[in-house]
């Protein structure tokens, strides 16, 4: 059920709603799972102040652990991500991250809705 695309709607951490950095990620950025296992997500910028213009994506790949845990491997690092839902319209997972690089492990958590 996850090969398709996926819209960004919602992140938080630890708990506590977390706005995008930039109107560019939630409103164009999405990912991408396709049925060979790999992974990209693509990537908008504003750096020229005219609006989102697309820049390189993030690829990689991913795979399914025994534990049903969704393994997501980027430049040679591997993020074991916890899936809290999944069904044909709706991905929501978790991930155990300093995601703001104070030296704490955070609950990041993410909410997708299906784009395709």
């Amino acid at each position: 059920m996850i090969v398709g695309e996926w819209n960004f709607k919602s992140q938080a951490v630890n708990g506590v709603d977390e706005e995008y950095p930039d109107e560019c990620h939630k409103e164009f950025e999405y990912q991408i799972y396709e049925e060979n296992g790999s992974y990209k997500q693509t990537e908008f910028e504003n750096h020229s102040g005219n609006g989102c213009e697309e820049v390189t994506p993030t690829a990689g790949s991913w795979d399914i652990d025994e534990n049903n845990n969704l393994l997501l491997t980027i430049n040679d690092v591997v993020y074991t991500v916890t899936i809290t839902k999944l069904n044909q319209t709706v991905m929501e997972w978790e991930l155990e991250i300093d995601y703001d690089e104070d030296g704490t492990i955070d609950i990041y958590t993410q909410v997708l809705t299906r784009r395709n």
